[in-house]
């Protein structure tokens, strides 16, 4: 009976002291994912009928935002890619700029071009409306800080856009 004692009072301390050392710890199952951030896929039809393809990512931690975009257009075979280095959220709405690393147009879109681009995410759903992204807007001072024009955006079709604050 003693010994059953011993070990029950061996097996409790031995779990408050476990506990004590490791309060101060904390075990992660992944990487850090807090931050703020944008990301999505899809299509989405100019005017002109021309599907556009898309893709991007964009995160903001400690104050640095980093991600990337690369937009298709199928018609012609034409691209731009690009990292992102602002995003600005504002509820639904991401603003996002960056520069141009790519570009299958360099007459008209040169390397090192700023651009800025923005996404509604109107949530989950058949009930939800379409997610929608604006045109990328290409010049010198493009900025996150200022919104694109959303009025003009186009709807995605077969994607999704996720923005997290």
């Amino acid at each position: 009976m003693k010994k059953k004692f011993y070990s029950l009072s061996i097996l409790a301390a031995l779990m408050v002291f476990g506990a004590a050392v490791t309060s101060n710890y904390s075990v992660s199952a992944g990487p850090d994912n807090s931050g703020s951030s944008a990301n999505g896929h899809g299509n989405y039809s100019e005017a002109d009928g021309e599907l556009r393809t898309f893709s991007f990512h964009a995160r903001t931690k400690n104050g640095v935002t980093k991600g990337s975009f690369v937009v298709n257009n199928r018609s012609n075979g034409h691209f731009l890619k690009g990292n992102i280095d602002c995003l600005n959220i504002v509820g639904n709405t991401a603003t996002m700029s960056g520069t141009i690393t790519s570009s299958s147009v360099e007459d008209l879109v040169p390397v090192g071009t700023k651009t800025r681009f923005g996404v509604v995410d109107n949530g989950e759903g058949s009930e939800a409306p379409p997610d929608r992204m604006s045109r990328f807007s290409n010049f010198s001072q493009a900025s996150c800080d200022e919104s694109p024009i959303m009025s003009h955006s186009l709807t995605v079709d077969g994607g999704n856009i996720q923005v997290k604050p």
